[in-house]
């Protein structure tokens, strides 16, 4: 495909607004036959740029941003966010070194991990992560 990366809107099964971003390919296939707005990149420089203005345009609005890509060996970077009681912690980094922190802190707090396959979209992430969440904790592993 010439244009190998893409952002695609569309209205999910439960009526919200989800964004699929990463490689053309697994997210068309993953949309399937579901009617979908779609911007294609040639770079993921130029689609990690959209989604900048995409974010600060619209914030949060209920939008989900959901990144998906081709190999899922190359997810190398991940997000993982932990709820304790009132607060909110964010660790980040290379994939192993979060799942390390997982494992230790694992037991009573729940845990949401997601995965990136290049550290610009993870950086992007985070970004998005800290203007909805301000009060947070971001700490790099």
């Amino acid at each position: 495909m010439s244009n190998p990366f893409v952002i695609a809107k569309f209205t999910n099964s439960k009526g919200k607004t989800e964004l699929y971003y990463g490689a053309t390919d697994p997210i068309i296939n993953t949309l399937g036959s579901t009617s979908a707005t779609c911007e294609y990149f040639a770079n993921e420089e130029t689609l990690i740029n959209r989604l900048s203005v995409i974010s600060n345009q619209w914030g949060n609005r209920g939008f989900i941003y959901t990144n998906i890509n081709n190999n899922k060996e190359k997810n190398m970077y991940w997000i993982l966010s932990i709820f304790k009681k009132a607060t909110r912690e964010y660790y980040y980094g290379e994939r192993n070194h979060v799942i390390d922190k997982a494992n230790s802190v694992k037991g009573k707090n729940r845990l949401i991990g997601k995965a990136y396959n290049t550290k610009e979209l993870m950086l992007w992430q985070l970004e998005y992560h800290k203007k909805n969440s301000p009060k947070s904790k971001y700490i790099a592993v």
